[in-house]
C-alpha cells in the first residue's frame, strides 16, 4: 500500500504492518547512519541475490517504492571528496513517514538540507561500517557492536574543569579469533588542520585519563584516524608523533582503503588499552 500525502496514524500503522523484514532493516540502517548511497544499501541489504545484477535491480525497485511512500527521502549527491571516484548519484535518508514508522510517538521530521562536505563525511563513515559488515559476513570478524553518532558519544568529567562530551565518528567492537578489539574511529576527509586534529587527540587522552571509558568497558578503545590518502595519513601520524604530552599508544593511523582490514588484524592492537 502507498502512504497518502497526509498519512494519519492508521495509515502509518498499516504501512508499518506491510513492511518486509528487509524494508524495516533499511529504515533502521538509515536512522543509524543518517545517509547511505545506493551502493552502500545494496552491500548492506541486497547481497544475498543470485548475482550483483539481480541485487542491483531489486534494490532499484525496493528503494523507489520506499521513496514513493515517503519512507525514504532521496537527495541528489555530487561526490565532492572523491569517495566514489568523482561520481554523482542519489543518497538516501529517512523520510517523514519512515520516521513515524520507527517512532510511534510522532518524532518530528525536518527536510534535510546538508552541505555536500557534511554528506561526504557521513558517507565516508558509513562506508567503513559497510566494509565491516561485509568482513563479518565473510567470517573475518564478528561485529559485536557498532555505534554511529550520536550513540557513540561519551560524556565524562574533567574534574574541576567540568564535564565534556567526546564525539567520535564511530565506535566499533569486534571479535577477531579469540580476542576482542575495540576502536573509536575518526574519519578524516583532509579538511581539518593539524591543530584541530591534535585538539581532538587531547580530548581522547582526557577521556582515557578520566577512567570513565575503562569503567564502562573494562578496556579503553584505541583511536583510529582514517585518512583519505597515504600522504594525508603520514601527515596525521607525523603530527601525533611530534606532539608533546600525547600518549601515542592511544592512536593509530591508516587510510580509508585499509581501515576495515586493519581493524580485523590479529596484532598488537587487540583488546584496547587499560
Amino acid at each position: 500500500m502507498s502512504a497518502p500525502r497526509r498519512a494519519g496514524r492508521l495509515s502509518v500503522e498499516r504501512l508499518r504492518d506491510a513492511l518486509s523484514e528487509r524494508d524495516s532493516a533499511i529504515l533502521e540502517s538509515l536512522e543509524k547512519y543518517r545517509f547511505l548511497d545506493k551502493a552502500q544499501l545494496e552491500e548492506l541489504h541486497f547481497f544475498a541475490h543470485a548475482s550483483e545484477e539481480t541485487g542491483a535491480r531489486t534494490a532499484r525497485s525496493v528503494l523507489a517504492r520506499l521513496v514513493r511512500d515517503r519512507l525514504l527521502c532521496r537527495l541528489k549527491y555530487r561526490d565532492v571528496g572523491g569517495l566514489r571516484g568523482g561520481s554523482s548519484g542519489y543518497i538516501y535518508c529517512l523520510g517523514p513517514v519512515g520516521l513515524r514508522v520507527l517512532h510511534a510517538n510522532g518524532a518530528r521530521w525536518r527536510r534535510p538540507q546538508p552541505s555536500m562536505l557534511f554528506v561526504d563525511h557521513v558517507l565516508a563513515v558509513s562506508q567503513l561500517a559497510v566494509d565491516l559488515h561485509r568482513l563479518a559476513r565473510e567470517g573475518r570478524c564478528e561485529l559485536l557492536s557498532i555505534e554511529a553518532e550520536p550513540a557513540c558519544w561519551r560524556a565524562f568529567s574533567k574534574g574541576m574543569a567540568g564535564g565534556e562530551t567526546l564525539k567520535p565518528d564511530l565506535y566499533v567492537a569486534l571479535g577477531v579469533g579469540e580476542w576482542e578489539s575495540h576502536w573509536f574511529c575518526e574519519v578524516d576527509r583532509g579538511t581539518e588542520s593539524s591543530t584541530a586534529i591534535l585538539r581532538k587527540c587531547r580530548a581522547y587522552q582526557a577521556y582515557w585519563a578520566s577512567g570513565a571509558g575503562q569503567e564502562a568497558g573494562g578496556v579503553f578503545p584505541r583511536v583510529l584516524w582514517i585518512a583519505p590518502s597515504e600522504r594525508r595519513a603520514q601527515a596525521i601520524e607525523r603530527a601525533i608523533r611530534t606532539s608533546s604530552h600525547l600518549e601515542r599508544d592511544l592512536f593509530r593511523v591508516t587510510t580509508a582503503r585499509e581501515a576495515a582490514a586493519r581493524m580485523t588484524e590479529l596484532n598488537g592492537d587487540k583488546g584496547g588499552l587499560q
